[in-house]
């Protein structure tokens, strides 16, 4: 994505995300026109770029203080 595209996502398209996180969002990643969002709450949930919510990953062990993307291989 590049980074005009990703000030567009975040200045023009996505103003406000309302969570259901229980505790503090720690971290968050922009993935495909989509942004994850860590939480204190050991929780990862998934918007797409109107702020509604796509999937939620929970399960962690602790806190989600920082996220990173990795490409999966092809071929």
């Amino acid at each position: 994505m590049t980074d005009e595209k990703l000030n567009n996502l975040t200045l023009t398209r996505l103003n406000t995300v309302n969570t259901d996180h229980r505790e503090a969002l720690l971290c968050c990643s922009f993935i495909d026109g989509q942004i994850a969002v860590g939480s204190k709450d050991s929780n990862i949930s998934i918007y797409d770029s109107q702020g509604r919510k796509v999937k939620s990953l929970r399960g962690h062990d602790a806190s989600v203080c920082v996220m990173r993307t990795i490409k999966a291989r092809t071929g």
